[in-house]
This record gives C-alpha cells, sequence and structure tokens, in this order.
C-alpha cells in the first residue's frame, strides 16, 4: 500500500499532466476500501457546503476590482491571485476548519468503519 502511494506521489504531477489520475482510483480502493470509503464519503458530505461557502463569498467580491486590475496591465490570472484570492482567503478558511471539525467530531463513526487497526 505504502509502495503504491509513494509511486503516486512520485508521478502526480506527470499523471495529472497526462490526465492518468483516474488510473490511481481503483489500486487504491483495492488496497484498503473502508479507509477509500470513508474519504469519499466524508468529501461527498463536506464538498457541496463548502462550494456553498466560497460561491457565495465570491460573489460579493465587487466585478470593478478585478477590471481595474486588468486595466493597469494586470491579466486575469495576475487579478485572480492579487486581487480575488486575497478577498477570498476567508471564505476558504471558513470552509476548510468547518470540513475539518466536521471530520474530527465524525471520528467515532469512523473508528467504527475502518476495519484495520493500522488505519484507525
Amino acid at each position: 500500500m505504502q509502495e503504491l502511494l509513494d509511486q503516486a506521489y512520485r508521478s502526480g504531477c506527470e499523471a495529472a499532466a497526462a490526465g492518468q489520475v483516474a488510473r490511481y482510483i481503483p489500486e487504491l480502493a483495492r488496497a484498503d476500501p473502508s479507509l477509500f470509503g470513508l474519504v469519499l464519503l466524508y468529501s461527498a458530505f463536506g464538498l457541496p457546503f463548502a462550494t456553498w461557502i466560497i460561491a457565495s463569498s465570491l460573489r460579493e467580491i465587487p466585478r470593478e476590482l478585478e477590471e481595474s486590475a486588468m486595466m493597469d496591465g494586470a491579466s486575469r490570472l495576475q487579478s485572480m491571485v492579487m486581487i480575488v484570492l486575497p478577498l477570498a482567503t476567508p471564505a476558504l478558511i471558513t470552509a476548510a476548519m468547518w470540513h475539518f471539525v466536521g471530520a474530527w467530531s465524525e471520528f467515532a463513526f469512523a473508528s467504527i468503519l475502518l476495519e484495520s487497526n493500522e488505519n484507525k
């Protein structure tokens, strides 16, 4: 299992560039299905709420700030990194903390679902 994770970590950039990340998912699921299922479960429950928090925060950022940065010579990526990302940081931190606290409070549920003592 660790060897597979090391290989996936080492070749992660190349695999992502080639679009082969999905190739590792079945191998990880066979290695420990309960851990994979738990990660999938927590992601499925946390992602909609985090998306809602971040999207509502991004809607509140005035479009004129980004447009004025582009008028000053910034590219779309530069305006996103220098203007939008600092203004969206509180929402990103809030979503991350909410997801972490939710996963932490479900520790008893996770310890029941995980079969091996190695993952507990």
